[in-house]
């Protein structure tokens, strides 16, 4: 899954890339303005942090993205031996 992810990831990266400087930094641009002109009654979080949220990079929200799935993953792990026969979920 986490392969599949970065997958995902380059190739939305690089489709990216493939749009001219101005595109990109219009693109960009477009999130900043989308996080500020929520409803503030019904988003009163995104509201309070639409200066943050406008900062946060694509790497930083692949790296969060792996770490969900991989503390996913880990919570669903079973643990095998504890009653002596097998596995206990």
């Amino acid at each position: 899954m986490i392969g599949d992810t970065r997958l995902a990831y380059v190739g939305q990266q690089a489709a990216f890339e493939m749009f001219d400087a101005d595109a990109r930094a219009a693109d960009d641009s477009a999130w900043n303005c989308e996080y500020r002109l929520v409803d503030p009654q019904h988003f009163p979080n995104i509201t309070r942090l639409s200066g943050e949220l406008a900062e946060v990079t694509d790497d930083q929200i692949f790296d969060a993205t792996v770490v969900a799935l991989i503390s996913a993953g880990e919570r669903g792990k079973p643990r095998c031996g504890y009653r002596g026969d097998g596995c206990q979920s």
